[in-house]
């Protein structure tokens, strides 16, 4: 029946190119995604498809392109559904309030609520809770989780409690099997005079209504999805044929499968001993008309309605939109969207350097770890790049191919079973797209904030204003400080503003006139160096002098702010920074690096390459149309980067990097530490041990939280109780010196020990030269 929804969508997508008055000349297309009934493979479908989906990942100079989709037509199971609406930020529960309303009219004001134990039934649970205090309609008796499997002394207390409780309707936001657990404990203890309230999940459910369990759900009301009518959809079905020409293990369509399960045959080559035991081969002519299956009953269409009405919902709002008159559009300057700007998109121009020596410090790691006979021996790490070109989209779907499970396609067979493809994700070191996947993946904590409060503290600073970039970093920095701070004791936020993106005067006017009128002399900016150089130009314009500025990571270490005309406000700075380290080895790693030749087409253009090209301002053949007319060179691969001034063999001061190369030796050593355990003394269900064929993420996580090692740098890496890295930052002081020049210096550190609160320690041989400011700053309201 999924396959049905699939071929519903298939079937409006035509029906609507065959219509001439709607999205003339333009044609739609679709990609069909197999969930497997796992949400991560779910993920990896969404967000390929909001991310610019292409036959094979793409790495280009300009991760541009024609946005693939334009919208997403979800799984019908909610679950499914949530999680991705969940990340895509689409999700509403309109469902509660229609059970409301029932409630509402028949003054039924007193129910107990059931859930299931998964994003359907806890999204509706809180969507309950919420609505119904809002409307005042009436109030919950009781809400409980119904568990997944067979567990009776848990249902058996849930009925129970349903027995006992004077609420006689109950309101049930669960799937068919929890539905069947619970009827059979309900029938058990004899429990009559129930008002049941379904929702769609069950409402229609045929294993329901039988002899047995009718005398307890007779009188049931249910919400169920709408039935319609969609002509022409039966005659459109019988149209499916198999596709005998890409029936491989890596490309084996969705209608191949189909038919094999409908006609209980195989295509050849069959699996070894299928003929033998009588099983038939499918050729490819059988008949759909000729064998009884219900994906031609096409009397009782819901989900597959909602399909059709969702297809013709999208193409009528892009009819509406290539409609658009220019100049009275309601975007930007009354611009028109286009089919060719669609904003999924934005440009990336060239290579990151720095990005890419990040990448490489992990290849580096890896590299070392493989040639260590003692660390993981018998084990070969691999790794995969992604350049998310600066794209939270793109990211997404390159964290999630991996947790999903990884391959060289999409893989659509039958059993959606396959090894994990990877142990850990060492992320982009910006934090916007990090704490994005992190969040996702539920991984996300903000330790610096902490060192921020733990300096405060040190100086006595208890009256501070706060400015952050409107993006998850700042917002994410925001909560977590005002929650620690007030735990803390320490002191108060006399404001909190967030800096706009781009230029935007009122904005930033309005912003230095708070920090120019309040009391608080120290300001913290968790922000990036974009909304620094904006918010000094109103700082300058306006002359606020004598702050005390306290940086965060992402501006601590930036030398476009440090100019003449902006350190007479910010000298004197105090900042986060991410922890400098040594890596042995690594320059020349770096220096190995050559690129490939034979895979520098568009579709197999390596990162190395892009690398190449941007370092030695070259192109590759065949190079862009009138490159070496206008004076172009071409690149050979015999370049010498030694003889190159870059960045990229600068390791004097290694910060994002040192953070990779123990993020890699952390996941090493955690699969280290799995692999040496004994069978039967295992941590896990009945003392067994992780394996690498059957690796759970959680298995590795367990041991992610005993790692204990120390850096060739003399760094200690390990985790605290809360299964956070302890962190190690380093505190930068800005000099602005006498003769108009500028120094950071490291001045101190800020540490977390294993079960204990942060510490942060200043060098006394630094501290006569420590520039901060006076101690007017330290006023309190």
């Amino acid at each position: 029946m999924g396959f049905r929804k699939a071929k519903t969508m298939a079937f409006a997508i035509d029906e609507i190119n065959r219509n001439s008055k709607l999205l003339p000349n333009v044609t739609l297309g679709y990609s069909l995604y197999d969930n497997c009934l796992q949400l991560g493979v779910g993920f990896r479908a969404a967000l390929s498809l909001v991310s610019g989906q292409e036959e094979q990942v793409v790495l280009d100079e300009t991760c541009v392109g024609t946005p693939p989709v334009i919208g997403i037509v979800g799984d019908s199971s909610s679950t499914r559904c949530i999680a991705i609406s969940s990340v895509l930020g689409l999700y509403k529960v309109p469902m509660v309030r229609a059970v409301i309303q029932i409630l509402k009219h028949f003054g039924w004001t007193w129910a107990g609520l059931l859930i299931s134990d998964d994003d359907y039934g806890l999204f509706a649970a809180r969507s309950f809770q919420s609505d119904l205090s809002q409307s005042g309609g009436g109030c919950l008796a009781y809400l409980e989780i119904l568990p997944w499997g067979e567990n009776p002394a848990e249902v058996k207390r849930i009925v129970d409690m349903m027995k006992k409780s004077t609420a006689r309707v109950v309101i049930v936001f669960v799937h068919e099997s929890h539905m069947i657990n619970l009827m059979e404990e309900v029938v058990r203890q004899n429990v009559t005079g129930l008002q049941w309230i379904a929702s769609e999940a069950w409402t229609s459910a045929a294993v329901l209504q039988t002899p047995q369990l009718m005398p307890y759900l007779g009188g049931t009301l249910g919400i169920a999805i709408r039935r319609g009518e969609i002509p022409g959809l039966r005659d459109f079905l019988l149209q499916t044929r198999p596709d005998l020409q890409h029936n491989n293990s890596h490309e084996n369509s969705l209608v191949n499968q189909f038919w094999e399960d409908t006609f209980q045959c195989r295509f050849a080559p069959p699996p070894a001993g299928w003929v033998e035991a009588g099983g038939a081969l499918c050729t490819g002519q059988e008949h759909l008309e000729n064998v009884e299956t219900e994906f031609l009953d096409i009397s009782n269409l819901r989900p597959e309605y909602n399909v059709y009405k969702a297809v013709y919902a999208l193409a009528y709002a892009l009819d509406d939109m290539l409609h658009c008159e220019p100049g009275t559009g309601p975007f930007s300057e009354h611009s028109c969207g286009s089919l060719q700007r669609f904003e999924l998109w934005q440009n990336h121009n060239s290579l990151c350097a720095m990005g890419f020596r990040q990448a490489q410090t992990m290849a580096f790691a890896i590299d070392e770890i493989n040639r260590n006979t003692k660390l993981l021996p018998n084990v070969t790490l691999g790794y995969s790049l992604y350049d998310n070109c600066l794209q939270l989209g793109i990211g997404f779907r390159a964290a999630l191919s991996l947790v999903s499970g990884q391959e060289e396609q999409v893989v659509l067979d039958e059993t959606c079973v396959g090894t994990p493809p990877v142990i850990g994700i060492v992320g982009d070191s910006s934090s916007t797209r990090c704490i994005a996947i992190s969040s996702v993946l539920g991984l996300y904590r903000v330790p610096m904030v902490r060192a921020v409060i733990q300096i405060l503290k040190h100086f006595g600073w208890t009256w501070a204003g706060l400015l952050i970039s409107d993006d998850d970093y700042g917002l994410h920095a925001a909560r977590s400080f005002q929650s620690d701070l007030s735990q803390s004791g320490e002191g108060c936020l006399a404001y909190l503003e967030i800096l706009p993106w781009g230029e935007d005067p009122d904005k930033l006017r309005k912003i230095v006139d708070v920090m120019k009128k309040s009391t608080a002399r120290v300001v913290i900016a968790f922000a990036h160096e974009s909304h620094m150089i904006n918010i000094m130009e109103e700082v300058v314009r306006q002359n606020v002098t004598g702050l005390q500025w306290i940086a965060s990571e992402a501006w601590t270490t930036a030398t476009v702010l440090q100019t003449p005309q902006l350190m007479p406000y910010l000298g004197g700075t105090l900042g986060i920074a991410i922890r400098r380290g040594e890596i042995p080895g690594l320059r020349d790693f770096l220096l190995q690096i050559r690129p490939d030749l034979k895979h520098n087409s568009s579709y197999g253009n390596s990162l190395v390459n892009q690398f190449w090209e941007d370092t030695f301002q070259c192109r590759f053949a065949p190079s862009p149309a009138d490159w070496v007319e206008a004076g172009g060179a071409i690149c050979t691969g015999q370049e010498d980067l030694e003889n190159v001034e870059t960045e990229f063999l600068d390791i004097s001061n290694l910060r994002p990097e040192y953070n990779v190369y123990k993020a890699v030796y952390a996941l090493a050593y955690a699969l280290d530490d799995m692999l040496h355990c004994e069978p039967g003394t295992g941590p896990f269900s009945g003392h067994s041990c992780g394996s690498l064929q059957k690796l759970e993420p959680w298995q590795l996580v367990y041991y992610l939280g005993k790692v204990n090692f120390t850096t060739p740098f003399g760094d200690q890496v390990l985790f605290d109780e809360n299964g956070d890295v302890l962190p190690l930052y380093d505190v930068m002081n800005w000099l602005w010196l006498p003769g108009g020049g500028t120094e950071v210096q490291k001045v101190g550190e800020v540490k977390k020990f294993s079960f204990k609160d942060f510490t942060v320690t200043f060098f006394p041989a630094l501290i006569d030269h420590f520039v901060i400011c006076d101690d007017e700053r330290t006023f309190v309201p």
